[in-house]
């Protein structure tokens, strides 16, 4: 599970991924589309991570609007089966 606070200085989506980070990049269970607005606000996603690698990243993809995003207490939590 991810969760974290955020916002923006105008309306934007933002791409929420899980990938490894070897060759091959491929997604391990976190495809997220987060709407931000002005307000802070706080998100929570719950995935299931697979295939994983030694070393995993979370992006978030900013591109698509030009802007200022904040974001706060990103969290990754380990929830039982």
């Amino acid at each position: 599970m991810v969760r974290f606070r955020a916002k923006a200085d105008v309306p934007v989506p933002v791409h929420l991924f899980g990938i490894i980070g070897e060759d091959n990049y491929h997604g391990i269970g976190l495809e997220e589309v987060v709407s931000l607005t002005k307000d802070w606000r706080d998100y929570e996603f719950k995935f299931q991570a697979k295939d994983l690698a030694a070393m995993n990243l979370i992006q978030f993809l900013l591109g698509q609007r030009t802007g200022t995003v904040w974001s706060a207490d990103f969290t990754v939590i380990k929830v039982a089966k």
